[in-house]
């Protein structure tokens, strides 16, 4: 600290350290926002999502519970194409919506869920393969 005229005031050194703190508080606070605002994805408020990835074995994972409104996003990982539809093979209308157009690799698709109950789909170029969504209120 440095004295002008009865006066103290920070030295240089001093304002520096308490910017570089600030700056670091700053991104501190940042981080606890964006991981608090992530977690929040599975609250009460803020969107809902949820992932599938597509194997070329089978979805991952096989059964998948989510709130009513959640955004589902298939992504196909495998190295063959997919396409994502609602049970039962072929009519494909469980649940109304559910069926996705053909997904190449790293290809995705996504379903807002809204309706309750459980609905299984499969892949409909490869209907063996198989998954379920149970869809609880919000």
């Amino acid at each position: 600290m440095t004295e002008t005229q009865g006066q103290t005031r920070p030295s240089s050194s001093m304002t520096r350290r308490v910017a570089i703190i600030s700056g670091g508080l700053a991104v501190l606070v940042i981080a606890i926002v964006g991981v608090t605002l992530l977690a929040g994805n599975n609250g009460s408020s803020g969107p809902k999502i949820a992932a599938v990835k597509i194997t070329d074995q089978g979805f991952q994972p096989a059964t998948l519970t989510v709130k009513s409104g959640t955004t589902i996003t298939w992504t196909n990982g495998g190295v063959v194409m997919h396409q994502v539809a609602s049970n039962p093979f072929p009519k494909d209308d469980g649940l109304p919506g559910l069926k996705s157009e053909i997904l190449n690799n790293t290809q995705t698709y996504s379903f807002v869920a809204n309706k309750t109950g459980t609905y299984g789909y499969h892949d409909q170029l490869n209907p063996t393969m198989n998954g379920t969504i149970v869809v609880e209120k919000k």
